[in-house]
């Protein structure tokens, strides 16, 4: 439920045990009783972390997600074919130091854009993969263009590869994901985005104790993020 402190107006900043506590009370004297389905928590996840532009090709589940990334002001850059996307993400990763965002569809989709992946993998560039895939229900049984692209990720391509079990993971495992990207050696992450997370709903006055433990670790990981820019400007 970390989803819950962008509709605070809260943005995450890397200052401690002090704004740990300033978001926890603003939370509790705050009365939400809105619903937001997946792609909203996907693109707030992306926001809070910074990321301002986001590359790939929409379908068929993640055309929401697009949608949301736009109306939360992230710029979208779409292009022609996966391949073409996934180059220009691992090429701003090396540019700007911080993890190129690429966003495609399952299956096929996925499978194409491997060769901007690959580069990334061999360059040592900071890459988040988002990447639609069958509903979680149709897992073995030949849902529209299944395919185990956890396992894919995994084997070659990517530090870290997740599945959200529910919607309730995604923030966490996005942040995980961002984090691991540009942590220790750089490299390619995976999300796989299920079309049912990416669709269903949830209470967003529902979970507080499960927020207010993802906050840590939210903080955290933008805190390495503005670190490690830092240094970056430091050596140049």
């Amino acid at each position: 439920m970390y989803i819950l402190l962008c509709f605070l107006g809260v943005k995450l900043c890397p200052t401690g045990e002090s704004s740990i506590g300033k978001i926890k009370v603003k939370l509790r004297k705050t009365y939400i009783m809105t619903a937001i389905d997946g792609s909203e928590v996907i693109a707030e996840s992306l926001e809070r972390l910074g990321v301002k532009v986001v590359f790939g090709i929409v379908g068929i589940p993640v055309v929401e997600v697009a949608d949301a990334l736009i109306s939360k002001g992230i710029k979208f850059i779409g292009f022609r074919n996966e391949q073409a996307a996934s180059y220009a993400a691992s090429v701003y990763g090396y540019l700007t130091q911080q993890p190129g965002v690429l966003l495609v569809v399952g299956g096929p989709g996925l499978v194409h854009a491997l060769a901007g992946i690959y580069n990334s993998e061999s360059n040592k560039w900071p890459l988040l993969v988002l990447a639609g895939s069958s509903s979680s229900s149709e897992v073995y049984r030949g849902g529209f263009q299944e395919l185990d692209q956890v396992s894919l990720m995994t084997s070659t391509f990517s530090k870290f590869s997740a599945r959200p079990p529910s919607i309730s993971r995604v923030p966490e495992l996005i942040t995980k994901a961002f984090r691991l990207s540009i942590s220790g050696k750089p490299g390619p992450t995976y999300i796989d985005l299920p079309a049912d997370i990416i669709q269903s709903k949830i209470d967003s006055s529902d979970g507080l104790q499960y927020l207010e433990s993802v906050i840590p670790y939210a903080i955290e990981a933008v805190s390495y993020t503005h670190l490690r820019a830092h240094e970056t400007r430091r050596h140049v």
